[in-house]
């Protein structure tokens, strides 16, 4: 059903540690440049991952192993870039399960061509997932329709320009909300496939190797961008807890990869959600409307079918 219980366990510790992560990452994107908290996340997270690689004494490799994690990395890393940023500009409890619903259909697509077709509850996933990204797109604008004569003829008009002008920020804040998790879920799942396959003949080089190569471009990026690179001794504690979490959840995943199918690794990697809406609800105190809670569930609901 699930595959091996290691792939289960490691596939979805790979999940909680991520999203524990990223609910960091969105409070540090918050505070500090979304740019500096990806480099510098990614240069510690580098640091851990060298350790682990030195630790267990892997074998180094070369060849396809390097070149597959650093394109990896590059791609996760811009993913990193659009999620947090999304993470910091809006709600974390829609953002990310929107996300991971994205992330999640890609590897099963490429898995059903390499691996074999998908079975049928892993079909009834996507149509569901197609159901939560309806809901958890929606604005919840439950403003009402001209009250007519009902309303009073000094109705002020500005209250009907404040109106529409909500309703428009509304959308647009929707739209980039849809096109960031877009940006977010294929640079993941990208991130997940290419993995997925460095993984078959080493753990952590190919991560070590996907680290370098963001930081690199990343650095390429800042130098660009911009000159100054302060960060608060605050946001460094928080950005430090990010690349840990971030490598820790990278780790994971790639031992879980060598345990079971892409398509069910990547899923159960792409429950990060739960964990960052939980710290949302608990520490942020977020709140959604009715139809956003469904499209949560739904999403959630969706992620387990695809993974059945």
């Amino acid at each position: 059903m699930f595959g091996s219980l290691t792939t289960v366990i490691l596939g979805l510790g790979s999940a909680l540690v991520w999203g524990t992560g990223d609910f960091f990452g969105g409070l540090a994107s918050k505070r500090n440049n979304v740019i500096k908290v990806v480099l510098v996340s990614q240069f510690i997270g580098g640091c851990f991952l060298l350790a682990f690689a030195l630790l267990f004494r892997e074998q180094f490799v070369t060849g396809w192993p390097l070149v597959f994690g650093a394109v990896a990395g590059m791609s996760g890393a811009l993913a990193l870039l659009a999620f947090y940023t999304g993470l910091s500009g809006g709600q974390m409890a829609v953002f990310a399960p929107l996300t991971a619903v994205i992330t999640s259909i890609i590897p099963i697509i490429v898995s059903g061509i390499t691996e074999g077709r998908p079975g049928n509850l892993q079909i009834v996933g996507f149509v569901v997932a197609v159901i939560a990204v309806w809901f958890l797109s929606s604005s919840g604008d439950s403003s009402g329709e001209n009250s007519g004569e009902n309303s009073s003829e000094n109705t002020d008009h500005t209250e009907d320009i404040s109106r529409i002008q909500s309703q428009q920020v509304s959308k647009n804040n929707s739209l980039n909300t849809i096109v960031l998790a877009l940006i977010s879920g294929i640079g993941f799942s990208t991130f997940f496939i290419l993995i997925d396959r460095a993984s078959e003949e080493a753990i952590f080089w190919p991560l070590v190797a996907a680290r370098v190569a963001s930081v690199l471009l990343f650095l390429t990026i800042t130098r660009v961008r911009t000159g100054n690179f302060s960060l608060s001794v605050v946001g460094f504690g928080i950005i430090f807890i990010v690349g840990l979490f971030n490598a820790g959840g990278n780790a994971l995943y790639a031992l879980a990869a060598t345990t079971g199918r892409l398509d069910i690794v990547s899923v159960l990697g792409s429950l990060f959600p739960i964990s960052t809406i939980f710290l949302a609800w608990i520490v942020l105190k977020e709140k959604l409307i009715p139809i956003q809670w469904i499209g949560v569930v739904l999403a959630i609901i969706a992620l387990i079918f695809i993974a059945l």
